[in-house]
Order: structure tokens, then sequence, then C-alpha cells
């Protein structure tokens, strides 16, 4: 059996649940924040966003490119606001992205098409589900 230290009181795993030794209650979530603690991004989103807009056939002038940081960090709010917990129950995860990305590209400036904007984000969504743009951090 492992033990696990959490909140300064000692937990020890069994294989059916976590138990206090000393008659707390047992652990029935454990979270963290995965991106940035567990999980960093290599590059910067710029650098994905545009590169994916580029391969897909949407050209954008460098001043566009440089802000889709800004935008995308705006879009997230927005996003997050309209659909807090990534969608929750009300629409999917991917959806919710769907959303983010194509709201970063109207921020920037651009005038995709629906065609266009479902490629650049298949790309975009493909590309962050893989391990190409991830480091851990552990």
């Amino acid at each position: 059996m492992r033990s696990i230290l959490l909140r300064q009181n000692r937990f020890v795993r069994s294989p059916h649940r976590l138990f206090s030794t000393d008659g707390g209650r047992r652990i029935r979530v454990i979270s963290c924040d995965v991106t940035g603690t567990l999980v960093s991004f290599l590059g910067k989103i710029e650098e994905h966003y545009g590169k994916a807009a580029h391969i897909c056939g949407v050209e954008l002038p460098p001043h566009q490119i440089e802000s889709i940081g800004k935008c995308f960090n705006q879009a997230y709010k927005e996003t997050s606001i309209s659909h807090p917990c990534f969608g929750n129950h009300m629409i999917s995860a991917k959806d919710w992205w769907r959303r983010c990305v194509n709201r970063s590209f109207e921020l920037v400036g651009t005038d995709l098409s629906a065609s266009e904007q479902e490629m650049v984000f298949q790309r975009i969504y493909s590309k962050f589900g893989s391990h190409a743009t991830c480091e851990y951090t552990l």
C-alpha cells in the first residue's frame, strides 16, 4: 500500500478507497491545475495558430499573427463566461474549443469562411490534443 500526504493529514491508499489513519473523512476528489502545473505547451500560441492557418491556405499578415496571443486570451475569457467549465453539460468540450478558436481569429480581424474556420480549428484541435505541443513538468 502507498501513503499520500495531503494537507498535513496522513492518508493511506487501499485497493478500494482512501481513508484517514486519524479517523478523518475519506478523500473523495483530488483536483489539480494541469496546464502550467503538470503540462506546459511548447512555443507560443501565435506560432501554432498562425502555422495552422497557413497550412490551411489562410495567409495572415505579420501584425495579425503577432496579436493572436492577446486575442486568444480575450476569446478564452469570453468563452469561459458564456459557457463556464468548458461547456459543462450545455455544449461539448470540443464545441467549446471551436468557439474559442474561431473567436480568436475573429478578434484578430480575419474573415474566414465556414469551411476555413472548420479546417483551421480541426488542425489546431488535433495539434493541441496530441503530444506535439506538450512539455511535461513532472
